[in-house]
């Protein structure tokens, strides 16, 4: 596999006002490019308000970004820098990036800089040919075949085939013998990792239907804005800081992005008055419809949370203090709400 830029052919170059940088600073890989008639568009360092993180566009795993496989990434980067161009695509309605690949490294490089006004994101920018021509090499490209990077599993596999059967209707005129080789070689072909019964699983659910009906409800707007008013009452709102308490209501993914902002905004501050107060960060906070495993989901962002407490947040700046989980489970007390309070002996969420 190339890894090599030296045939790299910049079809169209455009700056939409970023800072250029050259090819051959990061490493990509061509012969990838080459196969799914990927055009570049152009190299640059970028902002992090240049991209758009709330969306899924350019999302191919099933959960999106990873806690223990991020601070893999942070531990890669603070040793050997960033090697490879993240990529991604520019969006004309949003006039921002879509990340299609290097989730984790751009999310690591902000978490590892705390910088997020100097266009220190390195991102090469892409075209592609077809929308599924798009999917597949964005699955090829999300593979990462290295020594950090995080394999897919059989919910990333489930969420191809759904896609490659309601989306572009793949095994539409295809028989029930031929279907299931058809999957068998998609998966053997973008899967490596999921093999015996996972890819079974993955056909029989997807295909056949035998997959378990999801008891996990998502969070409307009208139930988010009862959740904050029942924890934090009517005087503040998602986002908002008041003196030196800062409320964030968010699904989890978004919400990481939102408190490293905050400490951001609090770090300049703190630099204009040194006298500025530890800022108390609490955080009402769910998950996609589409989570597998709630209990697991919460401890995995409890766990998080701690980490940002104990080794990315500066504790003369902010302080995440408390985190409120609302029941999503159908089958329990909707009602009902998972609380946890920083502990700042035991450094941990009680």
């Amino acid at each position: 596999m190339s890894l090599n830029n030296t045939n790299t052919q910049i079809f169209q170059l455009q700056n939409y006002g970023y800072k250029p940088e050259t090819i051959d600073k990061y490493e990509c890989d061509q012969d990838l490019l080459d196969e799914y008639n990927v055009s570049t568009v152009g190299t640059y360092m970028v902002k992090w308000s240049d991209f758009d993180l709330d969306g899924r566009e350019g999302q191919v795993r099933a959960t999106d970004i990873d806690p223990s496989h991020l601070n893999t990434m942070k531990i890669s980067i603070e040793k050997n820098g960033i090697t490879h161009w993240p990529l991604g695509t520019y969006n004309n309605k949003t006039g921002k990036i879509a990340l299609l690949s290097g989730h984790h490294r751009v999310t690591a490089l902000l978490e590892t800089s705390l910088d997020s006004e100097n266009p220190i994101f390195p991102i090469m920018l892409v075209k592609h040919q077809t929308k599924l021509s798009k999917r597949q090499w964005m699955q090829k490209e999300n593979l990462h075949l290295t020594s950090v990077a995080k394999a897919s599993t059989k919910a990333d596999a489930k969420k191809y085939i759904q896609e490659m059967k309601d989306d572009f209707g793949l095994f539409k005129k295809l028989d029930k013998k031929a279907t299931k080789q058809k999957v068998y070689d998609i998966l053997s072909d973008y899967f490596p990792f999921v093999r015996g019964k996972a890819k079974k699983d993955v056909y029989e659910e997807v295909i056949l239907g035998n997959a378990k009906t999801s008891v996990v409800k998502t969070i409307t707007k009208t139930e988010q804005n009862n959740l904050e008013i029942s924890v934090w009452g009517t005087v503040c709102g998602p986002g908002k800081t008041i003196g030196d308490r800062c409320f964030i209501a968010s699904l989890y993914d978004p919400s990481r992005k939102s408190i490293m902002m905050q400490c951001v905004d609090r770090s300049i501050a703190h630099e204009a008055n040194p006298d500025t107060c530890v800022m108390d960060i609490n955080l009402i906070v769910w998950f996609p419809a589409k989570i597998g495993n709630l209990p697991q989901a919460r401890q995995q962002a409890l766990e998080c949370y701690k980490k940002m407490n104990s080794h990315v947040i500066d504790s003369g700046m902010a302080l995440i203090s408390e985190v409120v989980f609302p029941e999503q489970d159908t089958s329990k007390n909707l009602k009902n709400n998972y609380n946890y309070s920083w502990d700042s002996v035991l450094k941990e969420f009680v």
